[in-house]
């Protein structure tokens, strides 16, 4: 609530609240909006997120892997289902966080620490990431 209270437009901080949702969003799209829950999604989300922030050289090798632990910990899933790349390139397209081509994606620099970084659909997934 202070978040949202602080940036009522989501012009910035509250942009962060977002992490995960850019591929959660994907994932129940692709599911047609049955058998994931939301917040399954979002953790799908947030696991794929962690891996691909440290693969833009945000994040610190093993943040990723502390994230998944705790999801896990939480039962939680962490992989993306299997859907072709096109499909999920397909469901990015129509991301509520894209302005001109680029989505916003919520990046993570470390545990607790995000940032919006801007990205196109393909830049995101790439093709052998998945």
């Amino acid at each position: 609530a202070s978040v949202v209270s602080q940036d009522e437009r989501e012009a910035g901080l509250r942009m962060l609240l977002n992490f995960g949702h850019t591929l959660g969003h994907a994932v129940e799209s692709l599911a047609h909006y049955r058998g994931v829950l939301h917040g399954e999604a979002v953790a799908m989300g947030m696991a794929f997120a962690a891996r691909r922030s440290e693969q833009l050289g945000l994040a610190r090798a093993g943040t990723a892997a502390r994230l998944v632990a705790l999801l896990t910990r939480l039962g939680l899933p962490s992989e993306l289902p299997r859907h072709p790349r096109r499909a999920y390139l397909a469901a990015l397209s129509v991301d509520k966080k894209k302005r001109d081509a680029r989505i916003r994606f919520v990046a993570l620099r470390g545990i607790g620490q995000a940032e919006t970084v801007p990205l196109l659909p393909s830049e995101i997934l790439l093709p052998e990431v998945r």
